[in-house]
């Protein structure tokens, strides 16, 4: 008769160490070819920062504050758009650049789209064209124009204003 307490010969104890040679495992990711697809790279203090700040970055003592830019809904917008034909629908202040989207109504396939800028109270002025965006979604016959403008790096303290010109089919 067998003995209960005794063990099965064909398992082994998980709590006995294999008798088996000890290797490292390692991990290793390669493409087709077997070239690795990683890549180490070591930063000592000195080089802890690859990517340093422009010299045109804004200072801390400037910012750009949008005054008088009503928030609307986007329905509100679009309605704008089909009303008036042109509608600023979003500005966002980054830094010393300004960036907006216009909609327009879509009445003619040539439109040109520019925002005249001055920081002089119009004593000059400086315009800047629009691109293309997209047709915007949701409402019908109304395309987006985007644009971005940078404020000089020397202008003081003071504002900018600036309008939205549209111009269809040349006229």
């Amino acid at each position: 008769m067998r003995n209960r307490d005794a063990r099965s010969r064909t398992l082994p104890s998980a709590l006995r160490r294999s008798r088996s040679k000890v290797c490292a495992k390692r991990v290793r990711f390669a493409d087709a070819l077997g070239l690795d697809l990683e890549k180490r790279q070591y930063f000592t203090d000195k080089e802890s920062n690859p990517f340093p700040t422009p010299p045109s970055s804004p200072t801390p003592e400037h910012r750009l504050i949008l005054t008088n830019f009503v928030y609307r809904t986007e329905s509100e917008y679009n309605q704008r758009a089909h009303d008036d034909f042109v509608c600023l629908a979003k500005l966002r202040a980054q830094g010393r650049t300004i960036v907006g989207q216009i909609n327009v109504a879509n009445i003619a396939f040539t439109k040109e789209v520019a925002i005249r800028y001055t920081t002089n109270d119009w004593a000059s002025y400086d315009e800047v064209a629009a691109s293309y965006g997209h047709n915007v979604f949701g409402a019908n016959n109304v395309d987006a124009f985007v644009f971005s403008l940078m404020l000089p790096t020397d202008m003081k303290d003071g504002q900018c204003q600036f309008c939205v010109r549209f111009a269809v089919e040349g006229h």
